[in-house]
């Protein structure tokens, strides 16, 4: 029988290539840098600070929710562990899960200064955020225990393990 036969399963190498390019690490935390020195280097005011606020969250929150799918969806049928990292981790370091929660504080830090309420909205919004990733994390957990599908797939789906 050849490798190509029917029968035979195909497997597929989904795992990240073990070089992947320096550029968009470099240039994630150098945006992040850039908007941590505007906003605690100098007194942002006016409607500039507002945009890069309103962006830094924006774009921090995509980060976020785009970081959370992949890692739920890498791990279909795995429990998700409440201290260290997930059983399917393909990636050393993730460029999304290291710009999302910087962008997203010092998004919020802008604002909260532009609004002057101090520092109550930056702890009630990232502790939003936090009560939403646990419930997701809860959610996944069960589902996965369970071996119901879901959305992202369980014990029981076609795309698990």
């Amino acid at each position: 029988m050849d490798d190509l036969s029917p029968m035979r399963p195909v497997v597929v190498n989904e795992d990240v290539p073990a070089s992947e390019p320096w550029w968009p690490g470099a240039v994630g935390l150098a945006l992040v840098a850039t908007v941590w020195i505007y906003a605690f280097a100098t007194h942002p005011s006016g409607p500039v600070a507002w945009a890069v606020g309103g962006l830094a969250i924006l774009v921090g929150l995509g980060c976020f929710v785009a970081v959370t799918r992949r890692t739920l969806r890498e791990n279909a049928g795995h429990r998700i562990p409440w201290w260290g990292t997930p059983p399917v981790r393909p990636r050393q370091w993730d460029l999304l899960a290291g710009v999302a929660s910087p962008l997203m504080t010092v998004g919020v830090v802008v604002v909260a200064g532009l609004v002057g309420r101090g520092f109550w909205p930056v702890l009630v919004f990232l502790a939003a955020v936090v009560i939403v990733a646990i419930g997701v994390n809860v959610v996944h957990n069960r589902r996965s225990s369970t071996g119901d599908p879901g959305r992202f797939g369980g014990r029981g789906s076609v795309t698990s393990d």
